[in-house]
């Protein structure tokens, strides 16, 4: 699904009740708003149960559109691993992963409270667009949700609807006055006790905007040939089901079968031309040469490609993939491996 089709999930099917709640397609009971963050980087708006606040809540929506197009993998594991940092003893795991799209879950059982996650069972999506990207979770107060309420949500986060406004769902929120379609307030907690829950969700908030930004800028980095080189950038792309190449990513899992490299090549006719997997650093220690292929080039041909295949568990780390033609280099693309298991 292309990530617009995303944005019309939650936001374009919402609707106001006549009561001045918010009601959502495919879902029979009514939300209202809990909270609601803007600035210059991003946007955010919660929506609870009537009758719920913040500081307790049974069911919770998170819609938050971060204002550039990030990488959704950087994002979802950014999530994961601090979510393992405070809570080891959580499950994470992915149902779909791509370069533009992902859908994870996680449990969370006794977890630490500062934190956030105590006792949370959340779904959620992140994609991007062409300026944005969005994440759209649903989340209960509680280790496992209900297997309705699992497979509403799961659909929803999975549906497949037309592109519609994106800022409608704000634009409903706007629309709701201070007695109606506003989340409850809390009478037993203290006003400070109710500050501090959302000043920790704004420092969440923008500790995972920076984790991104510091991940978007390697990822860059990582991608490209040194800046004022004359090398040419190699593409690492997935393996499809049938061996063919897939989407291009940077990142792969540890259960990966194997990765394709590709990149644009002229070369005279029987140039002796090399591509070497290179692991730079990680578990497995420092640098070394993991295979190197080599052909004779044929002019017929105007792109490199070379598969690297794992039989086993691919080692997690850092690796590098070089192109030399007729003894010099001519291109690089780099890539990590991360580990994949129980939580994903």
């Amino acid at each position: 699904m292309q990530a617009g089709l995303l944005t019309a999930l939650l936001y374009a099917s919402a609707s106001l009740s006549p009561s001045g709640n918010i009601t959502i397609q495919g879902d029979p009971r009514e939300w209202v708003v809990a909270q609601q963050e803007e600035n210059e980087q991003l946007s955010m708006t919660v929506l609870l149960r009537p009758g719920e606040n913040l500081a307790s809540w049974d069911e919770m929506l998170t819609f938050m559109t971060i204002k550039r197009p990030d990488v959704p993998q950087v994002l979802a594991n950014n999530l994961r691993d601090r979510l393992l940092m405070n809570c080891p003893e959580s499950s994470f795991e992915f149902h779909r992963e791509a370069s533009t799209d992902v859908l994870y879950e996680f449990r969370s059982a006794g977890c630490n409270a500062e934190y956030g996650f105590a006792s949370q069972h959340e779904i959620g999506r992140i994609a991007r667009t062409a300026d944005s990207t969005l994440r759209v979770a649903y989340a209960v107060n509680s280790p496992q949700m209900s297997t309705e309420l699992y497979r509403r949500f799961r659909r929803l986060l999975e549906g497949d609807l037309e592109t519609l406004d994106p800022t409608k769902i704000k634009a409903l929120a706007g629309l709701n006055g201070a007695t109606s379609g506003r989340a409850a307030a809390a009478p037993d907690t203290p006003a400070e006790e109710m500050r501090s829950l959302l000043e920790q969700q704004s420092a969440l908030l923008a500790e995972l905007d920076q984790l991104a930004a510091e991940a978007q800028e390697n990822t860059v980095s990582a991608s490209d040939p040194p800046a004022g080189s004359d090398l040419t950038p190699v593409s690492l792309h997935e393996i499809q089901g049938d061996g063919s190449v897939g989407p291009p990513t940077r990142e792969f899992k540890s259960t990966d079968t194997g990765m394709w490299a590709l990149m644009p090549l002229s070369a005279s006719s029987g140039a002796d031309v090399r591509v070497r997997w290179i692991y730079e650093e990680g578990e497995a220690g420092g640098e070394q040469l993991l295979q190197e292929f080599s052909l004779v080039w044929d002019p017929i041909y105007d792109t490199v490609r070379s598969l690297l295949q794992f039989n086993d568990f691919i080692l997690v780390g850092r690796y590098r993939v070089e192109v030399i033609v007729d003894g010099r280099q001519v291109g690089v693309g780099h890539f990590t491996v991360r580990r994949a298991g129980r939580f994903g």
